[in-house]
């Protein structure tokens, strides 16, 4: 059961008998994999899909797999780049000006920018402002934090993907929505007051809304600043004992019967039957990566990375049983 039904109660499920439910995990620049995904299911043509969930960077791809066809959102994820995604925010660019970090740190805060797919410019004009001091780290470290955790910001700005969602052409297709057959498009995020899980439904959703959701369901805390909406502050949906990362349960809600779940991380058997287990009376289709993708850094938005993944996303697809295809097939 949802955790809260505010947001979602708003906009009764749509029970009519139909084909198929898509669920997109949440998992950062992992969410290439889900691109390939649905370029091979696309090719294959096995099955319709009437409803799609996500969470985070799955719920990106559920606006994009709600409103546009597969060659326009491929052509989206391949002009991500990491600066799009990790810009320095303007709290923590005052922060750092403002203070003097020791030599150490410094050299620790430049990896650390870096790894995270920083653009080279901003990590060098930071650079320029970070001097030898004997300011203490212990000190310097609880202001960094103080800032993050405070409602001023995260470390980084969404700016940049508030950009590729206006420019992706989503909010303008569901505005037409029947010109366009915008399917139902479920997003989970997180209340960051009381941590409860919300749903929200997002081809329901206008103008700043449509978009204050999509950035509120990928707002990884101290990362990221909670979005708010209707006057409340939302963060990532995944995030949390409450959270959702693999986000079906609006997918079920919506009375389908057969569902394609693709996750950004490898399960077991065991996880397989105990999720099936919750969803009574449906048939749930696992898509799993066969082989690990990338995890020390899922904030990782390199071109040649995402190239890579959505390519495993295809091939590992392409590779499903013939079981797996007929009971797509059916639509049942």
């Amino acid at each position: 059961m949802f955790t809260e039904y505010e947001i979602y109660n708003r906009y009764p499920p749509v029970y009519e008998k139909k084909h198929c439910g898509l669920v997109f995990s949440g998992g950062g620049g992992n969410g290439a994999y889900e691109i390939g995904v649905w370029k091979a299911i696309n090719e294959m043509g096995i099955f319709q899909v009437d409803a799609v969930s996500g969470t985070s960077v799955g719920a990106l791809n559920a606006a994009l797999f709600a409103t546009l066809d597969y060659e326009e959102a491929e052509q989206i994820w391949m002009g991500i780049k990491p600066e799009h995604i990790l810009t320095l925010s303007d709290a923590l660019k005052y922060l750092m000006e403002a203070a003097a970090f020791p030599m150490f740190l410094k050299q620790d805060l430049m990896g650390f920018l870096t790894a995270y797919g920083v653009a080279a410019r901003e990590v060098i004009a930071l650079n320029k402002t970070l001097v030898s001091d004997k300011v203490s780290a212990k000190r310097i470290l609880e202001s960094v934090f103080r800032q993050i955790s405070s409602s001023i910001g995260g470390m980084f700005s969404q700016k940049g993907l508030g950009k590729i969602i206006k420019e992706s052409g989503v909010l303008s297709r569901v505005e037409e929505k029947e010109k366009y057959n915008v399917i139902p498009c479920f997003v989970t995020c997180v209340n960051a007051s009381d941590k409860l899980r919300v749903v929200f439904r997002l081809d329901c959703a206008r103008g700043e809304r449509f978009t204050k959701i999509l950035l509120a369901s990928s707002a990884i805390p101290f990362i990221f600043t909670p979005v708010v909406i209707d006057g409340k502050s939302y963060y990532d949906g995944g995030v949390g004992k409450n959270g959702d990362n693999v986000p079906i349960e609006p997918i079920y809600q919506n009375g389908h019967k057969n569902i394609i779940v693709v996750h950004l991380k490898e399960i077991s058997d065991v996880e397989r039957k105990e999720i099936d287990a919750k969803f009574p009376g449906v048939t749930i289709t696992h898509i799993v990566p066969q082989k690990k993708l990338y995890k020390p850094n899922v904030l990782n938005f390199n071109h040649r990375f995402i190239v890579k993944t959505i390519d495993q996303g295809y091939q590992e697809t392409k590779q499903l049983s013939f079981c797996q295809r007929q009971i797509l097939r059916q639509g049942l």
